[in-house]
């Protein structure tokens, strides 16, 4: 009896000792592949892998495989040198049974340009769900997928992504041939630095090209030191590991992956409406909270309008606004401002606006939408008044 006892205890020990020494090797190895790897952070950032082989996904025919009735695949040539997978999905005049308004670009009137997140590809569902919402308003959606991605060439890379974004922009625009076209920069998650980016460097380029009328961040963030901090397990991360955050920041500034939205944010010129989502469990909502603030209290600010819409978590939406019921209705709402906006600036004058700075008082008007709070000021500071929703 004693033997047997004896024999089990050992094999408990010996399963024991397996146990520690396995899970003392994985706990080691962890912080090595940082250590060794440091691209790990850079792979992990765009996830372009991350995605079904090409020859199943059929983005030649987003028509007949996405039931995206009229769309069109084409590939655009970017400036960064990759050749970029893109759509063209016209609006729709019907909710129940679509019916194509106009397939051609050159008859739009509302255009979308919009800068997907990392991983997968221009026909992943959330962003299909995204583009029948816009279709049901009246745009016209151009979807792309960045260098390295889906059945787009090369490898991404901060550089390269932002310049596909402007090359894709540029295309749109020389397909046009009405002169009033609304034009919708769209950025969502990563798309959010590479949008605001691309934009900040249309400025900066002043090359004669029609820049777009507004700018839309869904699930932004500061920047990608604050991304890494707040990812969901991060904090276990970092409870295992607490030496690995300055690794892992180390590494970001090594391959150059800081993506600053918080830095390029003021420059923008054009109306800007940022939406976020309180359950958003990838890009925490205070994330946004703190670029809307660093960008609204920054006295360098360009933008005319920004408004902060935060989505109520009892409508589930998480990282995918397109599940807000009232999406529709918010980008109209805010489309309408833009046109305010324009109004204003044609008719103000240089002496006018510097009045407006000056002498502008703080006033608050608050209405409620659904789980997304919008609150109104001038800004005495800013050269127009300023309206600003959170």
């Amino acid at each position: 009896m004693a033997t047997i006892f004896c024999e089990c205890m050992s094999g408990i020990f010996s399963s024991s000792c397996y146990f520690v020494i396995y899970g003392f090797l994985v706990y080691v190895t962890i912080p090595l592949i940082f250590k060794i790897y440091p691209k790990i952070v850079f792979e992990g950032l765009f996830l372009n892998r991350v995605c079904p082989p090409v020859w199943l996904l059929k983005l030649n025919k987003p028509d007949k495989a996405y039931n995206l009735k009229e769309s069109k695949n084409c590939y655009v040539k970017s400036s960064s040198g990759s050749t970029l997978g893109v759509w063209h999905i016209p609006p729709v005049t019907q909710y129940d049974t679509p019916e194509v308004k106009s397939g051609s670009l050159q008859d739009a009137e509302k255009i979308i340009i919009y800068c997907h997140g990392n991983s997968f590809h221009r026909g992943f569902k959330h962003r299909r769900d995204l583009y029948s919402e816009l279709q049901k308003s009246g745009f016209h959606i151009i979807a792309f997928d960045y260098s390295g991605f889906a059945d787009s060439t090369g490898q991404p890379s901060p550089t390269r992504v932002v310049e596909d974004a402007i090359s894709v922009y540029k295309w749109t625009v020389k397909q046009l041939q009405k002169e009033d076209v609304t034009i919708v920069l769209w950025g969502h998650s990563l798309g959010t630095y590479i949008s605001t980016r691309a934009l900040s460097l249309m400025y900066d380029r002043k090359d004669g090209t029609r820049l777009p009328d507004c700018l839309i961040l869904e699930a932004p963030f500061t920047n990608t030191y604050d991304a890494a901090d707040c990812f969901p397990l991060s904090k276990y991360f970092y409870l295992l590991y607490p030496f690995m955050r300055s690794q892992v920041h180390k590494n970001i500034k090594q391959y150059d992956v800081e993506l600053r939205t918080e830095k390029y944010l003021p420059t923008i010129k054009a109306p800007v409406m940022i939406l976020h989502a309180k359950d958003d469990q990838r890009i925490d909502i205070h994330l946004g909270e703190t670029l809307y603030e660093k960008t609204t209290s920054d006295p360098t600010t360009k933008s005319p309008y920004i408004r902060f819409i935060r989505m109520h978590e009892d409508y589930g939406v998480k990282h995918y606004t397109a599940k807000h019921p009232e999406i529709r209705q918010l980008v109209h709402d805010f489309m309408a401002e833009v046109e305010k906006v324009k109004g204003d600036q044609e008719q103000g004058t240089p002496e006018r606006r510097r009045d407006n700075r000056a002498l502008g008082s703080f006033t608050r008007l608050v209405h409620q939408h659904d789980g997304a709070i919008a609150h109104v000021r001038p800004e005495r500071w800013h050269s127009t008044p300023r309206l600003s929703d959170t």
